[in-house]
């Protein structure tokens, strides 16, 4: 009897409990459930009105850590270096009582990137600096006022390997001889360093490190100093200073819109969502797709094939931008990115500028990226496709 009164409460036990379990959620629970699962819609920029354009940057370089030299497509690259003279008091009194003198000199570049097929052509020379300058705030609008002459450089060997690979070209012994001039008390000679700049030919770009707190690889100067008579001295020098100038032109095809370090190119896609999708919604998920123009397209391969996404806050300055951000990278044939933070952005602002695309590298590569734009064939455009909850 006592295990049929058991049994008789465990079954009724049962009972009340799938009772309870078919009755409808709580308030709480439903709202929780419409938000995320409950009715969702979805939005494709295929149905909505898209616009896209490309914007280009005149920038200081200042920040890099690369030294860029070459010509590729819309690309010009050049650059600035001023070598520190520091010599030893014995070699300052050989200079100025005239038992020292610079017998030859050569500097010496470490390449960490290349832009451009392996058959293509770099060539590049060295001129002498007339003119003050500070790599502080210099940019292609300084170049006009840059006073340089003279080819100072021969025998430029240039490796284009990747991994600590170098170039080396040798300069002229009276040009390093007016430096070596000054930094042992002349005041009369001069020491503006020299410019970079490729020759017509050239048809890809190198990035050779820059000057950096660490000196590891840095551009040097290799000076041989002769005693008359007697033996030589043979030291290096770094930059007190150095600076990349990267010229660009916003590309001809109206169809693509373009991302780019250095230049720096970016784009604006703006899609009309906000007349679209009630303000009140909860985004559930976005993703963006560009479709890459791989004719115009070049990065390095020690580049990431990526770009970075933000909302636009200014469309006067496409570099105000959101502090969120998405890192886009090819997947097969398309770029893809998760964007339902900038979305959400949207609806939590009510405010939609628009993406900005821009380049993974900033200021330490010439990486080009093109993207199908709003104008090109409806199949290939930058496709937004929105899952969304609307909330009453």
């Amino acid at each position: 009897m006592r295990n049929f009164c058991f049994y008789f409460s465990f079954v009724l036990l049962i009972g009340i409990f799938f009772t309870g379990c078919s009755e409808s959620p709580s308030t709480i629970g439903s709202d929780l459930l419409s938000a995320d699962y409950i009715n969702a819609l979805q939005l494709s920029s295929d149905s909505i009105y898209q616009k896209s354009e490309t914007k280009l940057k005149v920038q200081s370089m200042v920040d890099g850590t690369r030294l860029f030299v070459g010509k590729s497509d819309n690309t010009e690259a050049t650059s600035l270096i001023k070598f520190l003279i520091s010599l030893p008091d014995s070699i300052k009194t050989g200079i100025n009582n005239g038992t020292y003198y610079v017998k030859n000199a050569w500097v010496e570049l470490f390449n960490t990137y290349t832009v451009g097929k392996s058959s293509s052509v770099l060539n590049y020379h060295a001129y002498k600096v007339n003119s003050y300058w500070t790599s502080s705030g210099f940019t292609t609008d300084s170049l006009p006022k840059l006073n340089y002459s003279d080819v100072v450089s021969s025998n430029l060997k240039i490796n284009d390997g990747v991994t600590d690979s170098s170039s080396t070209f040798d300069i002229s012994s009276s040009l390093v001889s007016e430096w070596v001039a000054q930094a042992a008390g002349d005041s009369s000679k001069l020491n503006y360093g020299i410019y970079l700049k490729p020759t017509s030919n050239s048809t890809k770009i190198l990035g050779y490190q820059a000057l950096t707190s660490t000196l590891t690889y840095v551009p040097y100067l290799h000076v041989v100093f002769q005693k008359q008579g007697s033996y030589q001295d043979t030291l290096s020098f770094y930059p007190d200073q150095d600076v990349a100038v990267v010229k660009g032109e916003l590309p001809a095809n109206s169809q693509n819109i373009y991302a780019q370090g250095s230049v720096e190119l970016r784009s604006r896609i703006f899609f009309d969502v906000l007349s679209k999708i009630p303000t009140k919604s909860i985004i559930n998920y976005a993703e963006l797709t560009l479709k890459p123009d791989f004719s115009e397209t070049g990065y390095s391969s020690t580049s990431s094939a990526a770009v970075y996404l933000f909302n636009l806050s200014d469309t006067t300055n496409y570099d105000s931008v959101s502090t969120n951000y998405v890192t886009m990278y090819l997947n097969d044939t398309v770029y893809t990115g998760n964007v339902t933070k900038l979305v959400q952005e949207w609806f939590t602002s009510g405010t939609n500028l628009g993406f900005v695309v821009a380049p993974y590298l900033k200021y330490n590569s010439v990486d080009m990226y093109a993207f199908k734009g709003s104008s090109a064939p409806l199949s290939v455009r930058p496709k937004l496709i929105i899952k969304y909850t609307k909330k009453n």
